[in-house]
């Protein structure tokens, strides 16, 4: 059974918007020199789980020693939405509320919506090791009191921003109860795939269709067309679980994320035992025959 990467990160979440790429012309990063006193450690799961809200950029530094890309540009907001989305479907699966997992969770969320009235916000981007592969740690920091204000793990981003290729097929692992790791695995369109979570509660998602969509009379795509995404979300689970369009990321042939439309937006509370179907609809604004839907850190594969 896959276990959810939560905390880490696509499929994917991961990743950029649609609308720009983390490199920019229109936006540059700033490097620090207070990093420059500090040098990259090899780091490991345990390592990265020393940060909490709160540390200053003295402790991370010390910790985890210089970061592999400070960003101050768009992404770092970007980035941001995606990672809380990927702590609201640890929460939305958990349900128990007395849970240590889904209590940290539920209180990185607030973090994180307060993270994003913040004016230029800064994220560090730190590469560490688990058992299986490379995995990526990003933390936000504010500018004006240099403290955390929000933490996330996800799956492997490059010093581009880019994640790796999905269709590597690599072996999911557990190094403890607290902190589920999964490589990511491109499936094919139609497939079910089984999640679980740390209480055991278990979903399985299966992207049924991916087609292009010219929208109709009261909806208008804002670039070439939707990528429309047909969805089934089967809960296997013991409690209710709450599903909506906003878990699902879409990328575009040039590996373009694409923004989540307000049409038809799907959100609803699947009981145990039951089922779903959903559409979510993506504004595609890249040409082109290929694309790559992720759930979490799972993704499907496909062409129109």
């Amino acid at each position: 059974m896959k276990k959810i990467v939560f905390g880490l990160l696509f499929l994917g979440l991961v990743l950029s918007g649609c609308s720009t790429s983390p490199n920019s012309a229109s936006t540059k990063e700033n490097t620090v020199s207070s990093t420059s006193e500090y040098e990259t450690k090899k780091l490991t799961s345990s390592d990265v789980h020393k940060i909490k809200v709160g540390d200053d950029l003295t402790q991370v530094y010390q910790t985890l020693g210089s970061p592999l890309r400070k960003w101050t540009n768009d992404f770092v907001y970007k980035e941001l939405d995606n990672a809380i989305t990927r702590d609201e479907l640890i929460v939305s699966i958990s349900k128990d509320a007395q849970g240590d997992y889904y209590k940290e969770h539920s209180e990185l969320i607030e973090h994180g919506n307060s993270a994003k009235d913040i004016k230029k916000l800064e994220m560090l981007q730190y590469t560490y090791s688990t058992d299986s592969d490379d995995e990526t740690m990003l933390i936000w920091v504010s500018p004006k009191t240099e403290q955390v204000v929000y933490y996330n793990q996800r799956t492997f981003l490059d010093k581009d921003g880019k994640s790796k290729d999905s269709s590597s097929t690599t072996t999911t692992t557990t190094t403890s109860s607290s902190e589920p790791q999964t490589a990511s695995v491109a499936h094919s369109i139609g497939e079910a795939v089984p999640f679980t979570s740390e209480n055991g509660n278990s979903i399985n998602v299966t992207v049924q269709s991916v087609s292009k969509d010219y929208g109709d009379d009261f909806y208008k795509p804002e670039g070439l067309f939707y990528a429309k995404v047909d969805f089934l979300v089967e809960n296997t689970g013991t409690t209710p679980f709450d599903a909506s369009s906003s878990y699902l990321e879409f990328y575009d042939s040039s590996d373009i994320k694409s923004d989540l439309a307000s049409r038809d937006y799907f959100s609803e509370t699947i009981q145990p035992g039951k089922s779903a179907q959903g559409t979510a609809y993506f504004e595609v604004k890249n040409d082109g025959t290929t694309f790559e839907v992720f759930f979490a850190d799972t993704s499907w594969k496909g062409s129109y």
